[in-house]
């Protein structure tokens, strides 16, 4: 027969288990719902959380929603270091910088920090490109070999510059590892480029150039130009006040550039498990990026080394130009190109040039039909010079052209609104885009339009 207190100790003990489970869920809870970079003490008890953010900039009164977004961005855990910007009507409403370019040796984050953007950069590559169809020098109608015949090699004969805009040209993965002393021979990537055959046996398909669309951009261009991409944004940028470096290797670029920062990783792993669990298909393409299936590894092979995209930074990989991804810069001179995209090509300063004449815009402005992207695995709406649709993606049905970079960079512009927008962050992502700048550019289109309505 058991006593009283022999039940009573096991019903302690029971109890008690209970009671740390319990304690252990809500903990955790609270952790994996909570910014990546609060202090654990506040992640898990709201002890030491951090109270003030140092912000530098302005942001006009109409857009004081937008700027308090960006400051709670810090407050909460999402942004170490980060710069937001916003022209409506070709005005700069928005400019502002916060936190740390590098949280370790107390450098805060100014207009003068440069960030990698990623692909954010891909969109600049578009526009010089549309620069040279508006010079008569490409067309993207024409296929690659009227001015690079080497490439037709391995089914690629027929792929058009529209093709590899379009993400569509079958050249997004390699069929072998590339090393970075390759990619930086000039002679020989060029030969490894020309030489990889067609991912699609010659047939049209969808599927993103998240590496190697710049360096075939590249390698047309220098053809019809004897420019990179890089050299041409070099020369031609700096007269509207934009800065985009697409190959910033010098020493005097090293004080300017910011340390990345990763989420720790047990919140890595957590949001890698979430994700495994999304039934949206997200599950699905990063069990294919885990496992290196045939298509996803052939992506793999693009990254020089095979180096993750947080190692790009480092200065002997600087030295490779990627207009694809390599793009590094600052909010206000994404938010600038943006406005003037808006502003259909034409300049938002006098005295400036336009950017693109009418007739240009309207082409790489004209929709091409939907195609599902075998890599993103989704459709993929696009424009015909390569420019990215992100409809539906911020408040009210707004609807944006641009695109996203890695870690969660933003450059995005609405021609109904005349917005451009920039966003740059030195902490990195799982999404991009992400709430980070999603939520601010919400605040931004809802005081546009209340602007518009009292106009």
């Amino acid at each position: 027969m058991t006593s009283p207190t022999s039940r009573y100790s096991v019903s302690f003990w029971i109890a008690a288990a209970f009671g740390i489970i319990a304690s252990a869920w809500v903990l955790f809870n609270r952790y994996q719902s909570s910014g990546a970079f609060l202090p654990w003490t506040c992640s898990l008890f709201d002890l030491a959380c951090p109270s003030t953010v140092s912000i530098i900039g302005h942001a006009n009164d109409r857009y004081s929603a937008a700027k308090a977004r960006f400051e709670e961005n810090f407050l909460e855990g999402y942004d170490i270091g980060a710069g937001v910007a916003a022209y409506v009507n070709g005005e700069l409403v928005l400019d502002l910088q916060g936190g740390w370019q590098n949280f370790e040796e107390s450098i805060p984050f100014t207009e003068n920090t440069l960030v990698p953007v990623y692909s954010c950069t891909k969109m600049v590559s578009a526009i010089v490109i549309a620069k040279f169809v508006q010079k008569g020098l490409l067309s993207y109608d024409e296929p690659i070999t009227r001015y690079w015949p080497e490439f037709g090699q391995g089914n690629k004969q027929n792929v058009t510059v529209g093709d590899l805009m379009q993400h569509a040209a079958g050249v997004g993965s390699f069929d072998k590892p590339l090393s970075l002393a390759d990619a930086l021979d000039v002679e020989k990537f060029s030969d490894i480029l020309a030489s990889q055959v067609h991912n699609f046996g010659g047939e049209r398909t969808r599927a993103y150039h998240a590496m190697t669309q710049g360096w075939y951009q590249n390698e047309i261009l220098k053809r019809v130009s004897g420019q990179t991409i890089g050299g041409y944004v070099k020369e031609n940028f700096p007269v509207y006040d934009i800065e985009w470096n697409l190959s910033p290797y010098e020493s005097s670029y090293d004080a300017r550039l910011v340390r990345l920062y990763r989420a720790p990783k047990p919140m890595r792993i957590i949001r890698l498990a979430k994700l495994m669990l999304d039934t949206s298909g997200a599950s699905d393409r990063l069990l294919a990026l885990l496992m290196k299936s045939t298509s996803t590894q052939g992506t793999i092979n693009t990254s020089p080394d095979q180096l993750e995209y947080y190692q790009f930074i480092q200065p002997e990989v600087r030295r490779l130009e990627g207009p694809s991804y390599s793009g590094f810069t600052n909010a206000r001179s994404m938010a600038k190109l943006g406005a003037m995209m808006a502003n259909g090509g034409k300049a938002i300063r006098s005295g400036e040039p336009d950017l693109l004449d009418e007739a240009t815009f309207a082409v790489v402005t004209e929709p091409v039909p939907l195609d599902f992207d075998t890599f993103i695995g989704i459709p993929t709406p696009a424009l015909k010079g390569g420019f990215g649709i992100s409809d539906k993606m911020v408040a009210e049905n707004v609807t944006f052209v641009g695109w996203s970079g890695a870690g969660g960079s933003a450059f995005y512009w609405n021609e109904e609104y005349k917005i451009g927008f920039g966003y740059c962050t030195n902490s990195l992502g799982l999404h991009t885009p992400d709430h980070r700048s999603l939520s601010i550019l919400s605040k931004i289109v809802q005081a546009a339009k209340a602007s518009k309505l009292s106009a």
